[in-house]
């Protein structure tokens, strides 16, 4: 039985991961992309500013959403600062929380607000008008702020989901191949006949095998490996019939029947168990041995008369 067909492959741990990482690093891409638009046009921003009773003419080249801001020392002065953004006819643009404040924000030297947000303006030249407190600036934040939501939004629902489908992949399969590593232990172990090493010498089996569990002798170590019985050798093939009698000849009888086979002689009569209580007799003395009278040397010649 193969390894995978018992437990389950680590594949979906592994995509699981793969997953989870990808979606982190969505969430990163999208925040980052963001960040990095806004802090774009906060530099563009920053670079276009004009103190206050100067009018500036800025050229969009495509429809554009922004913020009109005001920069000045103290938040008092920012109060007294008012802008009006108009078309190139003179048309003054209404724009949205003009005045209110929605978005400010200060460093350790100036303070900034919003005197209004202006939404998709088709490409023209537009003129920025702004009256206040000598040493303020005002300025145009160019950005959409619904397509930077968007950016931030999509980045994070897609690294949400990404990281949701490979967290519950990873968990599925831990627990299936956790549930699949009790079953075999439960069930003792590898399939009845193989071999389980730690047994004997060799990795084999020292001792009799019941439904694929090692049995070891009691009073036993582990022995040697054993070796499996030789096979038996192949039967001898059943002699040949003999070959059918010749007919007999025209006009003469058959050959008289071949006369019985005598019987086995008769097995001896069993000897006599011993009496109670007594030893078996001990077998008769052997006869010695006979010398043959032909067998001896011959004797010495005569001597000499």
């Amino acid at each position: 039985m193969a390894k995978s067909d018992i437990t389950p492959s680590s594949t979906g741990i592994i995509a699981g991961i793969v997953l989870m990482l990808l979606g982190l690093g969505s969430c990163g891409a999208g925040c980052g992309t963001g960040f990095a638009e806004l802090g774009s046009a906060a530099s563009r921003a920053d670079d276009a500013k004009v103190p206050v009773g100067t009018a500036q003419s800025y050229r969009f080249t495509a429809t554009t959403s922004g913020l009109v801001l005001a920069v000045a020392d103290t938040k008092a002065e920012l109060d007294k600062v008012t802008a009006r953004l108009s078309t190139a006819s003179g048309r003054v643009l209404s724009l949205d929380g003009s005045g209110s404040g929605a978005l400010s924000a200060s460093t350790s030297d100036r303070k900034t607000k919003s005197l209004g947000q202006f939404r998709n303006l088709p490409a023209g030249r537009y003129t920025l008008d702004s009256s206040g407190p000598e040493g303020a600036e005002v300025t145009l934040l160019q950005l959409d702020e619904s397509a930077l939501m968007k950016r931030f939004a999509i980045g994070g629902l897609l690294g949400l989901v990404l990281f949701v489908i490979g967290a519950t992949m990873t968990t599925v399969t831990a627990v299936r191949r956790g549930r699949a590593k009790r079953a075999i232990a439960a069930v003792g172990g590898p399939p009845p006949g193989s071999l389980t090493p730690g047994f004997g010498g060799g990795g084999a089996p020292s001792g009799p095998q019941i439904g694929g569990t090692l049995v070891q002798p009691q009073g036993q170590g582990p022995g040697p490996a054993m070796m499996p019985p030789a096979a038996p050798p192949p039967a001898a093939p059943p002699p040949a019939a003999p070959p059918p009698a010749a007919p007999p000849a025209a006009g003469f009888p058959p050959p008289a029947a071949p006369p019985p086979a005598a019987p086995p002689p008769a097995a001896p009569p069993p000897a006599a168990p011993p009496a109670a209580g007594f030893p078996p007799a001990a077998p008769p003395p052997a006869a010695p041995p006979y010398d043959d009278p032909t067998s001896l040397p011959p004797p010495p010649p005569p001597g000499p008369q």
